[in-house]
């Protein structure tokens, strides 16, 4: 490192040349056999043989680690109001003092883990470097000039407050046994966005490490653009299955953005969850979420529900009506089950999108809208306008993005979590005090297809836990339980096939059931796949090519 550093307390030279061991936008780690008490605060002159004069902070130090005879010890220090003209010399500095990988830190007692996570980021080269616990985290976390910090909670229950100081603030994702509603309060409290619940998915590490990074590159970091949210606080919605994390990558995505959105899918499957959450992580949050359910509005009134209306402009018209578009002000209005809008409503809902404008039913004079527009519909939109039922226009204006929710069926990773997720928030309301699903119960819900999605699943538990009396839910409703499909027979399934082509058909099923499996599990990955399943690469291709499996169905989206 080609920096050399004169540091000053309280106006007096320091007598010892101290040597920095590592460098960053949030602070130091000097080391020094003169190291001050936690607190003291101090001018700091950094000298970099490519900068033309001195570079001079202010800084802290927030703790030092104690020397011996034959080692110096140390401080952390941070910088403290940092002058914005100051602070693109300091940037210079630090990428000067910086390696070309990424150097994470990985804190854990968890040796599986470590060596999990050893492995998959030796592949995308980054260097790891381990600490123990709260002793060591500090100076490895300066000294080693990490980028990042992976901390496993485990049991324990942390002070992330301490946490973010003793870790300069530097971006950190955190990794705990259950990912409680406690936890994530406490997460969002001190600003760490990226919580993760073992076992921990590798693809889904992947992404939440290049997000903290990305974000530590981005003006966001530096309060250029609106405060960051974590997801996990915003909504309940379950990501660890591939495709609901694809689902959280694109909400994360638009919800920066001001265009309107449309979403589809089945009913139940958490249409709404993922329209508040688009709404919670965008500029609109400060403002209302306005909806507007077009299912059960007064058809004969729907214009002067959604635009309001002036004194007289129709029979009963007694006084000015505000409209639902006019409550939204500058927030999100979001139309609920948009397929039912009758056509002439629609034209206006179509000047509203296109224009920005609308008008109250009797008025003279245009309004303009500023609320973001989320549309939802279990309906295929597509086929309604080639019937004549919907405008075409009106859904090219809608469809700027387009979000698919996938059927819980789809994604069988989430429904433990779910199932966990909903007995906690049901406990409270029922009196029951529920923990457990026993593994019979498990297997049940995972065989049964969920026609009616995660609302189905709740009212399913709603049965349940009603009925049960214990910590542990074993028993699911008759009517579940007569739906699920017939267990097959270890006898019958013995037994010889009479022909060929009932052979072929068993072998071909349970084949498609293992391969499918394969990419679940290692998220499209073929090369990890075949190693899951003990195959050649190249065999595994073949079946997949054979049996019209793509793997890209299963893979996440960066």
């Amino acid at each position: 490192m080609d920096i050399e550093l004169g540091v000053s307390l309280t106006g007096q030279s320091q007598p010892e040349k101290p040597y920095i061991t590592s460098l960053s936008e949030g602070g130091m780690f000097v080391k020094t056999s003169k190291c001050p008490k936690p607190g003291s605060v101090f001018g700091i002159m950094l000298n970099c043989a490519q900068l033309s004069e001195p570079l001079f902070l202010k800084g802290r130090v927030i703790y030092r680690v104690e020397g011996d005879s034959k080692t110096n010890g140390g401080m952390g220090i941070e910088f403290l109001e940092v002058p914005p003209r100051e602070l693109a010399r300091l940037r210079f500095l630090v990428s000067r003092a910086s390696p070309g990988t990424e150097t994470i830190l990985l804190v854990t007692e968890d040796l599986a883990l470590e060596k999990m996570v050893r492995g998959l980021l030796a592949q995308q080269r980054h260097h790891v470097i381990g600490a123990r616990g709260w002793r060591d985290i500090s100076t490895a976390a300066m000294e080693n000039k990490a980028s990042l910090i992976l901390y496993d909670l485990g049991h324990c229950q942390a002070d992330f407050a301490a946490l973010k100081t003793m870790t300069f603030s530097k971006p950190l994702v955190l990794i705990c046994d259950q990912l409680s509603p406690a936890i994530r309060a406490q997460a969002a409290a001190c600003k760490i966005f990226e919580l993760l619940e073992k076992p921990v998915i590798p693809t889904e590490l992947t992404q939440a490490i290049k997000r903290e990074l990305r974000h530590r590159k981005s003006p966001a970091a530096n309060g250029n653009t609106p405060q960051r949210v974590a997801f996990q606080t915003v909504t309940p919605l379950v990501t660890r299955s591939p495709r609901m994390y694809e689902l959280r990558c694109e909400i994360e995505k638009i919800a920066p953005l001001p265009h309107p959105v449309l979403i589809t899918g089945e009913t139940g499957v958490g249409k709404g969850e993922v329209a508040k959450a688009i709404h919670k992580l965008g500029p609109q949050a400060k403002w209302p979420l306005t909806v507007c359910d077009c299912a059960i509005l007064n058809k004969q009134f729907i214009d002067s529900e959604l635009f309001g209306h002036e004194k007289g402009a129709f029979t009963g018209a007694e006084k000015r009506r505000i409209g639902l578009v006019e409550q939204a002000g500058t927030g999100t209005l979001f139309l609920d089950e948009v397929g039912e809008l009758p056509m002439e409503c629609q034209a206006n809902l179509l000047r509203l999108l296109e224009e920005g404008v609308y008008r109250r039913l009797g008025g003279k004079k245009d309004l303009s809208c500023r609320a973001r527009i989320i549309a939802v519909t279990n309906q295929e939109l597509r086929s309604m306008v080639k019937q004549g039922r919907f405008r075409q226009d009106l859904y090219y204006r809608l469809e700027v993005y387009k979000i698919e929710v996938p059927a819980l069926r789809e994604r069988s990773d989430d429904l433990k979590q779910l199932a966990y997720d909903l007995i906690e928030e049901l406990n409270p309301h029922l009196g029951t005090q529920i923990i457990h699903l026993s593994e019979s119960t498990l297997a049940q819900l995972h065989q049964y297809s969920w026609p009616g999605n995660v609302r189905e699943l709740r009212n399913i538990l709603i049965t349940s836990m009603t009925n049960t009396d214990g910590s542990t839910l074993t028993n699911l409703p008759m009517r579940l339980q007569e739906s699920l499909p017939a267990v097959p027979n270890p006898e019958s399934e013995s037994q010889p096939s009479k022909t060929w082509a009932e052979f072929k058909k068993r072998s071909d099923t349970r084949l498609r059931i293992f391969l499918i499996n394969l990419l679940q599990q290692s998220a499209g990955n073929v090369t990890r796949a075949a190693e899951l399943g003990d195959m050649n690469r190249q065999n595994l291709l073949k079946k997949l090519k054979k049996h019209n499996i793509q793997a890209a169905d299963y893979r996440l989206k960066n």
